[in-house]
């Protein structure tokens, strides 16, 4: 498995999100440690890729700085679906059908340098009932790029 970094895992995550539907459709929030906190800041299909940990793999052996280190890199992608006070339940469902498509998008992700995991996920209405806020965590395994 070659290499690569952190910065590159993030990157092709969220251009395949963002390729879903045509250009245009889903757009990448700049509120990656705080997303959907605060209802006045979510927009329609917006979402964020927080990757807070980046462990070693249970089966990694010696690491040399020009081989890398094989590890796992937790994935959350956050996203927002709008639910409509007159269509709550026309909406969840069309929110569910996203989550549907977004999980298959990420789930292709893997090549030859990267296997994406599906890990779980978490979902919420918000206080106000008007945003369906989403989270699904993936596993990817992966050999980081140590130079």
């Amino acid at each position: 498995m070659s290499t690569i970094t952190i910065a590159a895992i993030r990157s092709r995550i969220a251009t395949a999100i963002a390729a879903i539907g045509g250009s245009g459709a889903w757009k990448e929030s700049n509120r990656v440690f705080d997303f959907g906190q605060d209802a006045a800041r979510v927009q329609h299909l917006s979402f964020a890729v927080d990757i807070p940990q980046t462990p070693i793999h249970p089966e990694a052996r010696r690491q040399k700085v020009t081989e890398g280190a094989l590890c796992n890199t937790i994935v959350l992608v956050e996203w927002a679906h709008m639910l409509r006070a007159d269509g709550q339940v026309a909406d969840f469902a069309t929110a569910l059908a996203e989550e549907a498509t977004l999980t298959k998008t990420l789930m292709a992700i893997s090549g030859a340098d990267i296997h994406v995991v599906f890990e779980a996920i978490d979902r919420q209405v918000s206080e106000t009932g008007e945003w369906f806020l989403g989270t699904i965590g993936l596993r990817i395994i992966h050999t980081l790029a140590l130079q």
